[in-house]
């Protein structure tokens, strides 16, 4: 908040992003005063071609040029041009390399190309260069966001809001991260204050004032059939005796069975509506849900379940997504059973011995003991957790940290060669496909149109296919190769992380593993035995071999 001079002292003891810790000294910071400009407001509405139009005007004669043109730049990669706007961050810091805006522009755009090591060493000059530039800690609580230090985001995020208390972005970001004591009377203040706030926004953010205000739920999502630890058989689910095999767990919604295909791919649990029907499931509210394909996103509500049992567990007062009658890609199941389900446990993945194990989370060193039963979560917030940074146990030494945005995980994979190109790539045990993007197979290797198989997801049929060469993925310490690839284009899912995703690890790797996960603290374990995996001939049935 600014002082009466327009300062803020501030103790220069964060930790870099790198891992440097910076002198332990008080600095003096200007706070930015200037009120929100055309493009500023523009870019808060969500309107991006008008902000790049409007930040490109106000450059030329506003008194913010730096912080204005990397507006811009960001208002560039929220269109998807991304090429416009990396031609723009490389030219400008290279002309000013000692300029923290200019690095700050090109930080955000390795960042959305996937490109995220280049990221963290851009914001770490940025650091040391100007500490007190407010876009520079933001963009750091993205990065500590996505690497599971919600706690690290959260103090970045906050001296953000002090250096620049203007900023909506920064503001709304904030927000998020704060507990519902705190959240009440900031949305109260921003609805009676902001003038700059769309008519979608003010409705958004009175709704969220009116749901602060309700009591939280007496009986939120629980285990009332507490374990330490379990193994819950998987089952084959197929279309036929020749096609591809899900693989799914039997879970039980009061008293009814049904067959949900195990998919770290999607988030919660996400019933057909045939399924839900079937279990007289009524709507609480609805909402619109998107996936891989071309055909929009589909209509889908939320219900919620007194009994789910899913092996030897029973969990109560748990809510489930419904997809609507126009979803794609799942009408041969009941649903889907995403793999955060189970973030509050530490789940394995055995497809080799079709098991999936759930066992505690590791303490947390000074932790109280936490005396509740885990539960499920089912992809609808029922309480507030306070953000708390991942935490690597003794032994989980070797396990990978990924890169998290919601249930997506996303891993580093070298593209035929372990130190060649890298790219950011989804793992998804529900892609009945490893997949990867046009413009990365193009990097190391010829691609031709079209495909000898029909790519479908819940958002339906994807239009335009292309196939490439023979290719080897490396990641962690695998490798997989693969006699070519589908090709699709991947832009849509970088909406939603925020970051470029070159492909989908699938079934077709993921299914030869056991692959352990655990969510809280973005890490995850492979194990390969090519003595457990059974190749696939023409007498044998598709559900039992590779």
């Amino acid at each position: 908040m600014p002082t009466a001079s327009g300062l803020l002292r501030i103790a220069a003891t964060a930790v870099c992003l790198a891992g440097a810790a910076l002198p332990s000294h008080a600095i003096s910071c200007h706070i930015r005063s200037s009120p929100l400009s055309p493009g500023d407001i523009a870019m808060s509405h969500g309107d991006y071609a008008k902000a790049e139009t409007l930040y490109a005007e106000e450059m030329k004669s506003g008194p913010d040029a730096d912080r204005t043109h990397t507006a811009l730049i960001r208002a560039q990669l929220h269109q998807s041009k991304v090429a416009e706007a990396e031609k723009d961050a490389v030219a400008w810091s290279t002309a000013q390399p000692t300029n923290p805006w200019a690095l700050d522009a090109l930080a955000e755009v390795q960042w959305r190309e996937g490109k995220p090591e280049d990221a963290i060493q851009t914001l770490n000059k940025v650091r040391t260069i100007d500490y007190c530039n407010p876009q520079g800690h933001a963009d750091a609580a993205m990065l500590y966001r996505m690497a599971g230090l919600y706690a690290s985001a959260d103090r970045e995020l906050t001296l953000a809001r002090k250096l620049d208390p203007v900023d909506p972005q920064i503001e709304f970001a904030w927000l998020r991260l704060q507990p519902p004591a705190t959240r009440l009377p900031e949305i109260t203040s921003l609805l009676s204050t902001a003038t700059y706030l769309s008519a979608d926004q003010v409705n958004s953010f009175s709704r969220e004032k009116q749901r602060l205000f309700q009591p939280p739920p007496a009986a939120a999502c629980h285990l009332v059939t507490p374990t330490s630890s379990t193994s819950i058989p998987f089952r084959a689910i197929q279309d036929g005796p020749e096609s591809h095999t899900y693989w799914g767990l039997q879970v039980e919604f009061d008293g009814k069975q049904r067959r949900l295909e195990i998919d770290t791919g999607a988030s919660g649990l996400i019933l057909s509506k045939s399924a839900a029907s079937a279990l007289h499931l009524e709507p609480e509210h609805t909402f619109k849900m998107g996936g891989v394909g071309d055909e929009g996103l589909v209509d889908s509500f939320i219900a919620k379940v007194h009994s789910i049992k899913i092996g030897g567990l029973e969990f109560q007062d748990c809510y489930v997504q419904v997809l609507g009658t126009n979803a794609k890609g799942v009408s041969a199941q009941d649903g889907l059973i995403g793999g955060d389900v189970f973030s509050r446990f530490l789940l394995t993945l055995d497809f080799p011995g079709r098991i999936l194990k759930l066992d505690p989370l590791p303490a947390r060193p000074g932790d109280a003991a936490d005396a509740s039963a885990p539960s499920l979560d089912t992809g609808v917030a029922t309480a507030f957790q306070a953000p708390q940074d991942s935490y690597r146990a003794p032994s989980m030494k070797d396990w990978d940290r990924v890169w998290r945005s919601g249930h997506d995980l996303m891993v580093s994979v070298g593209l035929n060669s372990a130190t060649g190109p890298r790219r950011l790539f989804l793992l998804d045990t529900g892609s009945s496909l490893d997949l990867i993007s046009p413009d990365a197979a193009r990097e190391v290797g010829k691609v031709s149109k079209g495909s000898y198989v029909n790519v479908v997801g819940i958002s339906g049929k994807v239009d335009k296919t292309w196939t490439t060469g023979p290719m080897k993925l490396y990641f962690s310490h695998l490798v997989a190769p693969n006699m070519g690839m589908i090709s699709i284009d991947t832009s849509n899912l970088a909406r939603g992380s925020g970051t470029e995703l070159s492909g989908l690890i699938g079934a077709p790797t993921l299914h030869q593993l056991t692959f352990s996960i655990d969510y809280r603290d973005n890490l995850v374990n492979f194990s390969y035995d090519p003595s457990r995996i059974t190749h696939c001939v023409d007498s044998v049935h598709l559900a039992d071999c590779y």
